[in-house]
């Protein structure tokens, strides 16, 4: 049995237990395969979803300064779901005196139409969920990213574009390691002060917009084939060896 374990989830037990082979992304992660008492192989090869991130990137158009910088915002996690929500939007009302806000809604419609209410603001465009290209498109050409997914914390370091963190705690320290990411939570004036700090300080944020690899160099699903293939040739000679 070979197990994916792709994400930074903390339990991936019973079926992983059960894995000869697992796949992890950051050198960080096996400590918690371990944690979970998976007794098999585990091989370090990065997230493929940064393989699908780069190969997204590397088909987009050339990439144009703005002449007019914007802030690209996400929100939709559970645990911001009532005062969460309403703190993060009175920040970006703040935030949107001087400077666009492109707001992409989530698809849960608890969500959307919380923030549609919050954020009926100039300055603060609302747009619809779109595709992953399109979601990369824009994550390339901000200036600077607000965030509490998962999936943004991976990628916004692989495109070299600063994020803040709309969360209390992450299972995704790495990116904060590498500088790319900072952790503001939820707090209206921690986000203001944060966002207006990097914007008004041209030497902090060009710190964290160099490209950094935690998740993964695009080369992961090679690795995993590579080595699945070699897996299953061990295997098929160990049977042949008991006919």
């Amino acid at each position: 049995m070979i197990s994916l374990a792709l994400g930074p989830k903390r339990s991936f037990a019973p079926r992983s237990t059960l894995a000869q082979t697992s796949f992890s992304p950051p050198p960080t992660y096996p400590r918690n395969l371990r944690y979970e008492q998976v007794a098999g192989e585990i091989h370090v090869t990065g997230n493929t979803g940064i393989d699908a991130l780069l190969r997204v990137e590397a088909g987009l158009p050339g990439f144009v300064p703005n002449i007019d910088p914007y802030l690209l915002v996400t929100c939709h996690r559970r645990e911001s779901w009532g005062d969460g929500l309403e703190s993060i939007a009175a920040a970006l009302v703040q935030i949107a005196e001087t400077v666009a806000i492109d707001f992409i809604l989530h698809p849960n419609a608890y969500v959307a139409g919380r923030m549609q209410s919050l954020l009926n603001r100039d300055r603060i465009r609302l747009l619809d969920p779109c595709s992953h290209s399109e979601l990369i498109h824009r994550m390339r050409d901000a200036q600077l990213i607000l965030s509490d997914s998962g999936g943004i914390q991976e990628e916004a370091p692989a495109l070299g574009v600063p994020l803040l963190v709309l969360r209390e705690k992450t299972e995704r320290p790495e990116g904060i390691a590498t500088g790319n990411s900072r952790l503001v939570g939820t707090s209206s004036d921690a986000i203001v002060r944060e966002t207006r700090r990097l914007l008004y300080d041209p030497l902090a944020i060009e710190a964290m917009s160099r490209k950094a690899f935690p998740f993964g160099d695009g080369q992961a699903a090679m690795r995993i084939a590579a080595i699945v293939d070699q897996w299953l040739a061990v295997r098929a000679e160990q049977r042949r060896g008991n006919v």
